[in-house]
């Protein structure tokens, strides 16, 4: 087989409060220093196989520093060659979520916090510097996740009434992989449609984080065919009651000065898991844009949209699947 000749790799700017002085330089940046190249560079690693970004972000982190962190919102990508490969590496804002315990990786030999000015001068290379800039510029954010649920039996061939319609063996597969995804983000609020082919594909992350899923009858297919409208306010209201957090100084830390939720716990995030009928009006509500030849399949199964949500609008809209 031949290799993927793309190599692949994601990592984290991670920030925290500086310590109280009098002359506040900002928030302090962890870098990790590589004995191989004996340089200060930003925590990242490449992907397994099969492995998503985000996931893989979260546990490179880990991995190098020894810390649990929470991503916030992407903050960019860097592009160069690296042993005659085209090599990607995608980097989120990210914030410890925990003590630092022990770190696994071997390439890493000393983690240490930075002031700012002092960070932009230990990286080695410019693109790192762009985007440690561009991590402390972020304005503070908090996650609305809007996911389709995974693999369901076919619908032909379920004799039963269809929101008794059980994942299939793919899509039990899926609901795992699914809570890994999403627990990069932690959102503490879990919503999902009462069918049980929805219900069953979230509940894996509820469990994970020690949470309920609160059942949604607007999120249902059957609903949605009736009241679509209602469908649309209520995503009005989620978003409504997110800002509201964000506004008050309650929202994730995705920006170390507007720190209010205590390390270890969910962030104030939302996750919403619904029906392929329903994404399209839920797009429209929230403004994610779709192609015509889009809106019948706007999310594969077990696929969502993760928007970073500001006190005054969308920072940013990504896209990923399991």
């Amino acid at each position: 087989m031949a290799r993927d000749e793309h190599l692949r790799a994601a990592g984290t700017v991670i920030l925290r409060p500086a310590p109280t002085r009098a002359e506040p330089t900002g928030p302090q940046v962890l870098l990790v220093h590589r004995e191989r190249y004996d340089d200060w560079s930003l925590p990242k690693g490449k992907l397994r196989p099969d492995e998503s970004w985000p996931v893989a972000a979260v546990r490179e982190t880990r991995e190098e520093t020894g810390f649990p962190v929470r991503l916030g919102a992407p903050v960019g990508s860097s592009f160069y060659e690296f042993e005659g490969r085209p090599k990607e590496v995608r980097y989120w804002l990210a914030t410890a979520t925990g003590a630092q315990q022990k770190r696994i990786g071997d390439e890493v030999d000393a983690c240490e916090w930075f002031d700012p000015d002092a960070a932009l001068a230990a990286v080695k290379h410019d693109r790192e510097r762009e985007l440690i800039v561009a991590a402390i510029g972020l304005p503070p954010t908090v996650a609305l996740v809007i996911a389709r649920h995974a693999k369901a039996r076919s619908r032909k061939k379920w004799p039963g009434e269809d929101q008794n319609r059980p994942l299939d063996k793919r899509g039990n597969d899926q609901a795992g992989r699914l809570a890994g995804l999403l627990a990069a983000w932690s959102p503490g609020r879990v919503i999902s449609s009462p069918s049980r082919r929805c219900v069953d594909s979230i509940e894996p992350y509820a469990r994970h984080m020690d949470s309920t899923v609160d059942l949604e009858p607007l999120l249902s297919e059957e609903e949605h065919s009736r009241r679509s409208g209602a469908v649309a306010a209520l995503l009005g209201t989620v978003v409504a009651e997110v800002r509201r957090d964000l506004i008050q100084g309650k929202g994730e830390v995705d920006r170390p000065s507007a720190q209010a939720d205590s390390l270890g716990e969910p962030s104030r995030g939302v996750v919403l898991c619904t029906h392929r009928p329903v994404l399209p009006t839920i797009a429209d509500a929230l403004r994610i844009p779709l192609a015509a030849d889009d809106r019948q399949e706007a999310l594969p199964t077990a696929g969502c949209w993760i928007l970073h949500l500001t006190a005054a609008g969308v920072l940013e809209i990504e896209r990923h699947r399991v």
